[in-house]
């Protein structure tokens, strides 16, 4: 057994290097040969092209990665790590969704390069949305992307592939600074009929804070003071759902403090619209990454003010400030399931270390890294056909190589077998009496034991013929003929000595 593991393991030594040359050299056509096919993403969570209550919370149940970011410069510190994604400006009552302007309507300007102090890679798992994330503001768009009025990187095709790009972002930018009739409006819009004693509270405020910021602020400090609770677990609302989370439960998630507070600057006249993306990560101190899991998601509110523009307003921190500074789970204080401990958490975010390297080294493996792998040896870009050439002539080689050492290991193993077995048989002969010395060969054993044992004269110089055949000729029997004789003559001699 042990011969056989020690074969098979010798055998995928040797199969390594040409497995190697096939993954280098063979043509990628358009994806990554380990790419993830369209269909295994039907059950892929994320953020969505809407929000409602409880629709961001069911996402902090979920762990998978969403990106992976490497800085070149200082890593921003955890209150800095906004992801932008999907921005919502219409509500109905219930849902935010976002607009047609937001998605056809390409940005009017973007920070410059130079002077942006954020500079990073974002490795994005797919997710079958269109959304890609980058901190505020991005100053680059990647290829096949565009950046939309409201800051969204926002992919032509859905990210159905590990997807890479690099990011230049300035916090510093001011987001439109004069704010459109059109996108005024959209951004003032609410349904009739909803949320009647929050309109009431926001006309009296309004009336004793004429100034925005004051009125901001005025907002933030009730959010902070008053009993109000960050939640996993809040309970269920019905049609005024602002009412009822700003009067009677006083319970929610990041996305109840962001639609509600969005809510109430709309009734009081300051255009605003919510933000979802993902707020903070994990520092991988082995890698020098940021991961940042599903469990990130986050909501919080923009506000557009004279001469400041649209401006970032975080609700959540008012109420739960430790949810910005660390995390969601340290803001929530309780276990999400089970086995949901700080070290089990530590561990699996150390372990995606080995993820990001099989994502960057294999998945990411694509026919532009592909044919590029030879430039530094100045073989210059490698098409197809040179690809194919260079797979045919690296695999003839390896096969040069290994091949007679794979033939040496198939002789090796036969005769390794054949061995165990002739020493087994000697150890029966001795049993019956034959001397037999270490220096004997096959025919001279065979010669003495067959005197010996004249009943046995005819099996014994077969078994001896076998296993010098298996030995010496070119095309010698099967070591399994060579154990059939040898047990055949056990039965012999032990029927023999029954009925003697």
């Amino acid at each position: 057994m042990l011969t056989e593991l020690r074969f098979s393991g010798g055998l995928l030594m040797l199969a390594m290097p040409i497995g190697l040359a096939l993954f280098l050299f063979f043509p990628r056509w358009g994806s990554p040969l380990w790419g993830v096919p369209e269909e295994a993403l039907d059950s892929k969570t994320g953020l969505s092209d809407s929000m409602t209550p409880g629709s961001i919370q069911n996402l902090f149940m979920d762990d998978t990665p969403a990106f992976r970011a490497n800085f070149e410069t200082v890593t921003p510190s955890q209150r800095e790590l906004y992801w932008r994604g999907p921005v919502f400006w219409n509500y109905d009552g219930r849902t935010w969704t976002g607009s047609h302007y937001a998605r056809n309507i390409l940005a009017e300007a973007r920070p410059e390069i130079r002077t942006a102090p954020w500079r990073y890679t974002v490795q994005l798992e797919p997710s079958e949305q269109h959304w890609m994330f980058a901190l505020d503001y991005p100053a680059i768009v990647p290829r096949g992307v565009n950046l939309t009025l409201d800051y969204q990187l926002y992919s032509s095709r859905s990210i159905t592939q590990l997807r890479s790009y690099q990011m230049v972002s300035n916090p510093n930018f001011v987001d439109t600074p004069t704010l459109k009739t059109t996108l005024r409006l959209r951004s003032l819009n609410l349904p009739d009929g909803f949320n009647p004693r929050t309109r009431e509270l926001m006309r009296r405020w309004r009336a004793e804070t004429p100034d925005h910021v004051e009125l901001v602020n005025r907002v933030l400090a009730h959010f902070n003071s008053d009993e109000f609770y960050y939640t996993l677990n809040p309970p269920l609302l019905s049609r005024h759902t602002v009412d009822e989370f700003l009067f009677d439960t006083r319970s929610g998630f990041c996305e109840h403090y962001a639609s509600a507070f969005t809510v109430m600057m709309r009734m009081a006249g300051i255009p605003a619209r919510v933000v979802t993306g993902y707020q903070g990560g994990w520092y991988n101190d082995f890698g020098r990454y940021l991961l940042v899991r599903q469990s990130d998601a986050h909501a919080w509110s923009e506000v557009w003010l004279p001469g400041s523009g649209w401006t970032q307003v975080d609700p959540t921190a008012a109420v739960a400030p430790s949810r910005i500074e660390q995390n969601a789970l340290t803001a929530l204080g309780a276990r999400r399931y089970l086995f949901d401990y700080t070290w089990v958490r530590s561990m699996r975010n150390g372990f995606d270390l080995l993820q990001r390297g099989w994502n960057e080294w294999v998945i990411a493996y694509n026919f532009d890294r592909q044919s590029r792998l030879f430039m530094p040896f100045g073989m210059g870009f490698m098409d197809y056909s040179k690809l194919v050439v260079m797979l045919v002539l690296v695999v003839a080689l390896l096969t040069t190589i290994l091949l007679p050492l794979i033939l040496r290991m198939k002789d090796s193993g036969r005769t390794d077998a054949a061995g165990r077995l002739w020493q087994r048989f000697r150890k029966q002969l001795q049993a019956q009496g034959v001397e037999t010395r270490l220096s004997m060969g096959p025919m001279e054993l065979a010669g003495l034991a067959g005197a010996q044992l004249k009943d046995f004269n005819d099996e014994i110089h077969g078994i001896a013929d076998l296993y010098t055949r298996i030995r010496y000729a070119q095309e010698s029997p099967e070591v399994s003929e060579l154990d059939r004789a040898i047990r055949g003559f056990r039965r012999k001699r032990l029927s023999l000595e029954r009925t003697a």
